[in-house]
Order: structure tokens, then sequence, then C-alpha cells
């Protein structure tokens, strides 16, 4: 942390027009702590060792100051990703029900293994409690109230289950202005997701996920093939591979990897396979 504020103050420093280098030479200066020296003494080395860096990269010519700005961000990267590796994800303890546990391409409920592209009935048996279902002029949607939980099938004819979410948390929804410009009332829409978030235990990979975990600790953990991954600016839909026919999204409630889970969501192609016999 000490280091990342020196290069805050060296990057102020150079922008606002400080000299590239520093000659060995001194000024006298009024007497400080030694909490003070130790910080120049640290700032002055942190200086040295990025000009050192600009020069080597040029072949032993004076740095230019957006050289040593380049040294500077790159030095402030390598603290960040030092920083992250040193963190260790939460452990979160099994015993909630209904358990979820997805290793590869399996998935299991309370014991029982069901598939992405397996009939809704397989689905329904596998987890407690009945849902709510909907149908439209295309597919069926089925959702969990208490569970958190919401099935969809890839057509009302091919009633195999095409998207699997659960909601780890209930994102709070925006107050309903039913007032039209003309005055009129707009009916509200239909509201389809859960009443209650997920109360049960999700395990992805072998690590248990909450409420309170954040994304970064879900890639930590994750297996590599999954390459989870997310924008570089907007980390909100995280996104990775699941099998040949499915995919995992992820819907956060921020846009860092720091954010925790809205929802976690497997999905398969459209040309999911045909029920199984």
């Amino acid at each position: 942390m000490r280091s990342l504020v020196l290069i805050a103050l060296l990057i102020s420093s150079m922008i606002s027009g400080c000299q590239a280098h520093e000659s060995g030479s001194s000024t006298s200066s009024p007497a400080s702590s030694p909490q003070g020296e130790k910080g120049a003494a640290s700032e002055g080395s942190l200086r040295s060792e990025l000009y050192e860096r600009a020069r080597s990269r040029n072949g032993g010519k004076e740095p230019t100051k957006l050289e040593l700005l380049n040294e500077l961000m790159g030095k402030a990267q390598e603290q960040v990703d030092t920083a992250k590796t040193n963190r260790n994800p939460r452990t979160v303890a099994r015993g909630a029900r209904p358990e979820i546990v997805i290793r590869g391409s399996r998935i299991s409920i309370n014991g029982t293994q069901v598939s992405i592209g397996d009939p809704i009935a397989s689905w329904k048996n596998a987890l407690p409690e009945s849902p709510v279902c909907h149908e439209n002029s295309v597919r069926t949607l089925c959702v969990w109230d208490q569970l958190g939980i919401q099935v969809m099938t890839q057509s009302i004819k091919n009633a195999v289950v095409l998207d699997f979410t659960v909601y780890q948390n209930i994102e709070p929804l925006a107050p309903w202005n039913p007032q039209l410009p003309d005055g009129s009332i707009m009916k509200a829409p239909p509201g389809y997701r859960p009443k209650q978030a997920f109360p049960g235990y999700l395990e992805l990979d072998g690590y248990g996920i909450d409420a309170k975990t954040q994304f970064w600790e879900i890639r930590a953990k994750a297996d590599p093939k999954r390459n989870l991954r997310c924008g570089s600016r907007d980390c909100s839909h995280p996104h990775g591979s699941f099998s040949d026919k499915a995919n995992l999204y992820l819907r956060l409630n921020g846009a860092t990897e720091n954010s925790t889970l809205y929802e976690f969501t497997i999905s398969a192609d459209e040309d999911a396979p045909q029920p199984r016999q």
C-alpha cells in the first residue's frame, strides 16, 4: 500500500512538471520526523528504480518524462497484480439446502444429477417444493420463489431446460410509476423473478459461493478452462465456458471484480439436445 501511495505522488509530481531525474546533490531542508525521512528515502529509491528501468529500455539514453510515466504505470500495475495474488478467497461452509454442486458439465441438486438438455420434469423432481410456471407463445419459464431459482425451456414443444439461473441476491426494482404523460395508467409488467434469494449452498469446481462472494474469488477458484472473464472497464457481466453446448453468465451488483452476484446462469445454445428417452 505504501508503494502505491508513493507511485500516486510521483505521478502527480511528473504531471506538474518536475525534473525527470534528480542529481545526487541535495539541498538543506528543515528537520523531519523519522517517518518522513523513511518515506522520502522510499520515494527516492523508487525514482531511481524507475529511471534505471526506463534508461535500460531505450539503450542507455536519457529517458523522457513520457517514458518515465510509462515505467511508473507499469510499476503500479505490478503492485496491483501482487496484491491480487496475495488475496485469499473466503471459505463458504457446506450444509445449507438445497445444495447445488457444479463440476465440469455435471450439475447435482441434493445429490440428484440433472443436465442442461434434460426434460424440465427431471428438474422439478430434483428441486424441492413446486415451482410457479408461466407459458408464452415460445417457452415455459418455471420459478421457485422461495429458492431463488429459475429454469427456462427451449420451447413449448421441446420441453428441455435451456437456461438455469440461481439468484444469489435479488436486485431492488426501481419504483413503478404507472402514470403516463397522457394521464392514463399503465399496467405493471409481470414479475418472473423469484421472490427470495437462493438460501442454499452453491458450489462451482469445488468452491462454495454465497451472497457475499465476490467475482474475483470465483474466478480465482474456478477451473481455468472455464476462462471466466469480464470487461476491463465494466465487469458487471462476466462469462465463461460450461460445456461444449452451454456457457456460464454472471451478473454482478457492480462494475468491478470486487462486486457480488445477482445472478449465476448456465445457458445452452439454441440447438439444445432433444429430451432423453
